[in-house]
């Protein structure tokens, strides 16, 4: 009788991929974590809220198939879900909001109950304050009861810490909207660069303002020509530019 074939170590890497790019994304965190000597069992709460998040923005109003797809019971996602509430997660309420209604308006004007339709992650209350927040900044205008986009240029960095980790929540969600896409998807717009090089510092800022202002046009130039076509799919891009130290 034939032995069992034995699988290849490539169809062992292919069947394994979600857990292999997941310990990889996961390594980011754990750099961090390390950085602040932060105890594993913090480490691994946080992982399990930032979990829940996600899988909760996929499923607003049904926390029960949350519940299944995590493997949890109702009250422990009720937990959760109370936890996520806390002014832990101040940036995700304040900002992340405005960043939702701006991408929603970028199709087209919309009435608020639309805006409210198309976002059912958000709770009415954070739709109606995201277009206070949009109206006040100058981005949005009301014209017959549909809210617009004004301004094509919307740049949401500030100083305040919670708007720069909603920052930081935007540049994780394209790469991992970009490791999913490429690894898995085989979208060839999906793409990853890293080089790691000698500078002096004298050199580097400038290099630095010159890559964020060629990007910073371009994205701008893409976005005018696909609204003015009036066919376009979102993309997003982050860069980051860090010093680099030996690691033992």
């Amino acid at each position: 009788m034939p032995g069992r074939r034995r699988e290849r170590p490539e169809e062992v890497a292919v069947a394994r991929l979600p857990s292999r790019l997941v310990y990889s994304l996961c390594k980011a965190a754990a750099r961090v974590a390390a950085s602040s000597r932060m105890p594993m069992a913090e480490l691994l709460d946080l992982m399990e809220l930032a979990y829940f998040e996600e899988v909760r923005r996929q499923h607003p109003r049904e926390l029960g198939s949350v519940a299944a797809q995590l493997g949890l019971s109702l009250r422990s996602v009720g937990t959760l879900h109370r936890r996520v509430k806390e002014a832990f997660f101040a940036a995700e309420r304040a900002h992340a909001p405005a960043r939702r209604v701006s991408s929603i308006l970028l199709a087209g004007a919309r009435s608020l109950p639309e805006i409210v339709a198309a976002a059912p992650e958000l709770e009415p209350t954070q739709v109606r304050r995201a277009v206070k927040a949009l109206e006040a900044r100058g981005w949005i205008t009301r014209r017959g009861g549909r809210y617009g986009l004004v301004a094509r240029l919307r740049s949401y960095v500030d100083e305040q810490l919670s708007a720069r980790i909603d920052a930081l929540n935007n540049q994780m969600e394209i790469i991992a909207s970009s490791v999913w896409a490429r690894f898995v998807g085989g979208v060839d717009s999906a793409i990853g660069r890293s080089w790691v090089f000698a500078a002096r510092a004298a050199d580097l800022q400038p290099f630095i303002e010159q890559t964020m202002r060629a990007l910073r046009h371009g994205a701008i130039d893409l976005e005018e020509s696909a609204l003015a076509a009036g066919t376009f799919a979102r993309h997003g891009v982050t860069i980051s530019f860090a010093p680099i130290e030996d690691t033992p």
